[in-house]
């Protein structure tokens, strides 16, 4: 039936920008599969410039569709990781209804945090969301 077809795939590319102040991204490469309604992103980035601050909330935007609104502004949650064999790991959310997404520390989402976004250190994220 017309309900059980594939009605759209796509694979592209994306180039996220920081919009934290203060951060200033040295490298990034966005990757995206969409199929139907589903999106499917795998990115990384590394930093040249952090804010100094101990912040471990970083706040990005440019993803390649905006995603669906939901339940009033809660989150689409995905992973993130320190790339290395002892990384830290974050927490990867994208923000229901909007193109932006944040990399987060995994024990809180303020400064002062365990983990802190540093630079000479690279970053993966991964996370799927609904589009419209």
């Amino acid at each position: 039936t017309t309900a059980e077809l594939l009605d759209h795939y796509e694979e592209g590319t994306f180039t996220p920008a920081v919009t934290t102040a203060s951060y200033t991204i040295s490298s990034t490469y966005g990757a995206y599969t969409k199929i139907g309604r589903m999106v499917h992103v795998n990115l990384f980035v590394a930093f040249s410039a952090v804010n100094g601050s101990s912040t471990s909330n970083v706040a990005f935007n440019g993803l390649p569709f905006s995603s669906v609104e939901l339940n009033a502004g809660l989150y689409y949650p995905g992973v993130a990781r320190e790339d290395s064999t002892s990384g830290d790991i974050f927490v990867a959310q994208q923000t229901r209804g909007s193109a932006v997404f944040s990399m987060n520390s995994m024990d809180g989402v303020t400064s002062g945090s365990n983990q802190i976004v540093a630079t000479g250190r690279n970053y993966t994220m991964s996370f799927s969301y609904l589009t419209a």
